[in-house]
């Protein structure tokens, strides 16, 4: 029943770098306006003999190394270009991750701004090669856009261990990881972290709970999530929570197995469900698919429907606005078929569940990021029939320096493409034109391109700000070794305050 979910594209903020005077003066000192801009290139493919991750030319062939030249420098991006990265050590884990360093996957190798890359088309893997852990935590950190399998640990967290912290993970497959006790995907131990847009599938809990995610004494918030074809030994096919007050929201919930609890157990946990869909899970001693010990969980605007061999059983759950095979206590209940479409838990016209559900504490968007409400209502479930997806305008960034015009176009939602043009009028680095014009209402997601300045014809194309970080190559071949060196002069006087 996994069900594809559409690409959605990066709409995050893109860190630049300096234009040519102070590349001068980072030269001469030994430091690149990328690493003033905190930003390290990882590629499993680099050549590089010394590298230093400041470019793709001088990128890092592992994650790790990525991570501690940022962590180094106080923070920052690391970009990982495609490829497959394992453990090169004898850590337990192939990527400890590090307080204010955010990493990206899904670069081609090419890119000179984060919204560029494509985690779809570009796959890159960490692969625990079924001896370590795929990743740990930390807080103000950011896992984005990667394919998390055969991670393994002997205790909790195969795929990712999160203890104390609350990361961001994004854009995520969590695949075939293991653990011995709790979490085959990922553990959270007295941790929440915030998890979008991931799918957990086929991770297994071998001697304990929680086949995708064990989280005990957490209140991660999960959103737009796939949890499909989970198994755990004991309770929480997929979900197992322990205290705390995890939420999910928009989350599909299919084919996991276990002992009761098959898609979550929850023990004395506050945990709140709103439009998730529930079905074909499997409770191997006739369980149900969501059981409570203690408290029982808050479902509101949810389908649970298909599971073997009951739905909701154990300690009294809160349930709202849902459809409920064999029917539930609550207000907006219903017990009729909700009409999955063949093979996918999408509705078909004509389900109960379209415009059922409630508006209160709905979220805006559905699984695949469409529009709610798209009829007359909110629907049960994680999707919303009929939906389409939600417009904004394009700003207009005419006249705008390229750096903040990207800054404009990604904050808005959209991605942009660079196109660089000669011009003896608009300055360099300048945005001459944009595509589609500012005012334009485009799907979220939709590309701008942006006509940027490069100055005169025969002048110095790509030395616009944010172009890439040049190199003492490159300045020689612009410039040449005189004035260079006369650059380098300056900087130096001004470093030790001395006057010509």
């Amino acid at each position: 029943m996994l069900c594809d979910k559409n690409v959605k594209q990066d709409n995050l903020f893109t860190v630049r770098r300096g234009v040519l005077p102070v590349m001068a003066l980072a030269l001469l000192l030994g430091v690149s306006s990328a690493m003033a801009a905190g930003t390290f290139r990882v590629n499993a493919a680099s050549a590089a003999g010394a590298p230093t991750g400041l470019s793709w030319a001088s990128a890092f062939q592992d994650i790790q190394d990525g991570v501690n030249a940022a962590d180094l420098a106080g923070g920052g991006e690391v970009w990982v270009a495609r490829g497959t990265y394992t453990n090169p050590t004898s850590n337990r884990m192939a990527v400890s991750m590090a307080e204010n360093v955010h990493i990206y996957g899904g670069f081609a190798g090419t890119e000179t701004s984060r919204g560029q890359r494509n985690w779809v088309s570009n796959v890159t893997v960490i692969d625990g090669e079924n001896s370590s852990q795929g990743a740990t935590g930390a807080d103000n950190s950011t896992l984005d856009g990667f394919t998390i399998t055969r991670g393994y640990s002997g205790f909790s967290g195969g795929g990712m261990y999160n203890a104390g912290t609350a990361p961001v993970v994004a854009h995520c497959v969590f695949s075939n990881n293991k653990a011995y006790s709790d979490g085959g995907g990922m553990a959270n131990n007295s941790a929440s972290p915030t998890v979008i847009d991931c799918d957990f599938v086929d991770n297994e809990a071998l001697n304990g709970y929680g086949g995708a995610i064990g989280t005990y004494l957490g209140s991660p918030a999960v959103s737009g999530c796939v949890f499909s074809g989970n198994t755990a030994k004991f309770d929480g096919g997929a979900l197992h929570n322990t205290g705390g007050a995890p939420t999910f929201t928009n989350c599909q919930i299919t084919d996991n197995t276990a002992v009761k609890g098959s898609a979550a157990n929850n023990d004395n946990s506050a945990v709140l469900f709103t439009n998730c869909t529930f079905a074909g899970n499997i409770a191997n001693a006739g369980g149900s698919a969501i059981y409570g010990n203690i408290a029982g969980p808050t479902l509101k605007n949810c389908i649970a429907w298909g599971d073997a061999v009951a739905e909701i059983t154990g300690a009294a759950a809160t349930v709202t606005y849902s459809c409920v095979q064999g029917g539930h206590t609550g207000t907006g209940n219903i017990s009729t078929n909700p009409l999955f479409v063949s093979g996918f838990v999408t509705l078909q016209a004509g389900s109960p569940c379209i415009d059922t559900g409630t508006a209160s504490g709905a979220p805006a968007t559905d699984l695949l990021g469409l529009s709610r409400p798209a009829g007359a209502g909110y629907d049960m479930g994680a999707y919303e029939y009929g939906a389409t997806a939600p417009t904004v305008a394009v700003p207009d960034v005419v006249g705008l320096d390229s750096a903040d015009a990207e800054t404009a176009i990604t904050d808005a939602g959209l991605t942009f493409t660079v196109v660089e043009e000669a011009s003896g009028t608009v300055p360099p680095g300048e945005v001459i034109a944009q595509d589609p014009v500012g005012g334009t209402d485009v799907t979220t997601g939709s590309d701008v391109t942006l006509t940027v300045s490069t100055g005169p014809a025969g002048g110095c194309a790509g030395c616009q700000a944010g172009k890439g970080a040049l190199t003492l190559d490159d300045l020689k071949k612009q410039f040449g070794d005189t004035l260079l060196a006369g650059l380098a002069l300056l900087a130096l006087l001004a470093v030790k305050g001395r006057k010509l």
